[in-house]
């Protein structure tokens, strides 16, 4: 843990690629800007060999022509977000739910939101569990923040339940995130806020230039291009007059 030569650690666990800083990027900002360490290690960074060229819209690799290019180039969009951010980013390489039996089965890739019971069997959890374990002994966290899988995207909800399982021990302390842009039209299924968590103007501004560094996602976050008045709105609408990101601490996790 921190001694006093060094400076506090945040662990962020990530879906995907964008999920940490479109969720909690204020905290992130305004923990970094407080001289905590941040690290994002994001879960499924990686595909499978695609047979028609429409798949490659099921990992939303825009600006991809081939899966190869479209994968760098969403990682190198993380890169960016992270050097704008000041996060180190780590790319865990599982195979998104898109590419993924028994979710690969639609064009538009509807099935990779399943219920929690079928995702509770995947068997990558487990794997994936071991693995978040591993990453963070050798970060050695302070604090973990990982997704309440918000809008049972499989992907969250797989990651959700191996973050339990990594971190069930009362150290690191676990705080649970609002996953967006599923917040925006998904009400959260926990009766308490108990951790929200508040940044300023300069941390809002850093988060939507680090939202801005992924290029390939953002007309899939907002079509309409307002992204920027929906996060600022969202983080406007959870407290009274202040910026807040929305977390919930273990003991309000069903």
């Amino acid at each position: 843990m921190t001694d006093g030569n060094n400076p506090p650690t945040l662990f962020v666990i990530g879906a995907h690629l964008d999920d940490a800083v479109l969720s909690c990027g204020g905290t992130l900002s305004s923990l970094g800007r407080a001289g905590w360490r941040l690290i994002v290690a994001t879960v499924f960074t990686e595909a499978a060999p695609v047979d028609e060229p429409w798949e490659l819209d099921r990992f939303n690799l825009a600006g991809g022509d081939s899966l190869l290019s479209g994968l760098a180039k969403r990682r190198a969009e993380d890169r960016e977000a992270g050097r704008r951010l000041g996060y180190l980013p780590i790319h865990l390489g599982f195979t998104d739910a898109s590419f993924r039996a028994p979710y690969r089965r639609s064009e538009r890739g509807i099935a990779a939101f399943a219920d929690r019971a079928e995702a509770a069997g995947d068997v990558l959890a487990p794997l994936i569990a071991a693995r978040l374990e591993s990453t963070a002994a050798a970060a050695r966290p302070d604090l973990v923040f990982a997704p309440m899988s918000i809008g049972d995207h499989v992907d969250h909800l797989v990651v959700n339940s191996a973050s339990r399982t990594a971190f069930s021990g009362s150290r690191p302390q676990a705080l649970w995130y609002e996953d967006l842009p599923y917040g925006w039209s998904t009400t959260p299924e926990v009766a308490m806020t108990v951790a929200p968590q508040y940044f300023d103007e300069v941390d809002l501004e850093r988060k939507l230039a680090a939202i801005a560094a992924f290029e390939s996602q953002l007309d899939y976050l907002d079509e309409t291009g307002n992204w920027r008045d929906r996060m600022t709105h969202h983080a406007r609408s959870i407290a009274a007059s202040r910026l807040a990101e929305r977390m919930w601490s273990p003991a309000a996790v069903p």
